[in-house]
């Protein structure tokens, strides 16, 4: 009883995890800023090293999560099996998924603000954010706890060298960006082009999930 209590009131995280996001972000990338003031691409430094710790910290805390819970991309068992899928519930599930929540909300609300809205992939980035918040909502209250882990670490550990690559390259470090973009593309491609669509798509269509 306690466990679904606990459940239940965690998805009320975000009302708290959101404004207290922002007001971090806006913090953060202001003292950035003043730090870097002298350089041309300051706000674009402030953005895009608040995404590299903010993703670097939540790649952190899924790879916690993965340990505590025994769970691989390899093993299916950890990803679908009853016992995992639906009663593994655990607070720091609570914490990492309504964390990634609250994320994606605050990086949609600073999108109409940032100097990315001028990019041309701003449209696809706003469908990106919106369907990024609509998983994570509708997998959350039906218990897909570890998969919804593993969904969310696939796509944030890219982006943990993507933005860093952006940093050092607004630095003016472009040889060494060129070396730290090469290990995102890496870190992007065998992730979503071979591990998602085969351990965490394939078994909903080929019947493995059902075995578990």
């Amino acid at each position: 009883m306690q466990n679904l209590l606990q459940e239940k009131t965690s998805v009320y995280l975000p009302f708290i995890f959101v404004p207290l996001h922002m007001l971090f972000r806006y913090s953060f990338q202001k003292s950035v800023q003043k730090l870097m003031r002298r350089n041309k691409n300051a706000k674009k430094i402030s953005e895009s090293s608040f995404y590299f710790v903010q993703y670097l910290f939540l790649t952190i805390l899924s790879f916690k999560i993965s340990r505590d819970q025994n769970l691989h991309f390899f093993d299916l068992e950890a990803l679908y099996s009853e016992k995992v899928f639906r009663n593994a519930f655990q607070p720091l599930h609570a914490i990492y998924l309504m964390g990634e929540l609250s994320v994606y909300i605050s990086a949609f609300i600073y999108m109409f603000f940032e100097s990315r809205k001028d990019y041309a992939d701003f449209t696809i980035n706003i469908i990106h954010h919106i369907s990024t918040i609509s998983v994570i909502a509708f997998a959350y209250p039906r218990g897909n706890y570890n998969y919804s882990v593993a969904v969310a670490q696939i796509h944030d550990i890219s982006d943990v060298f993507l933005e860093f690559s952006k940093v050092i390259f607004y630095l003016g470090l472009e040889n060494a960006s060129k070396l730290t973009f090469v290990v995102f593309a890496i870190s992007f491609i065998i992730p979503r082009v071979f591990v998602f669509p085969r351990y965490l798509i394939a078994p909903f269509w080929n019947g493995k999930m059902k075995q578990f």
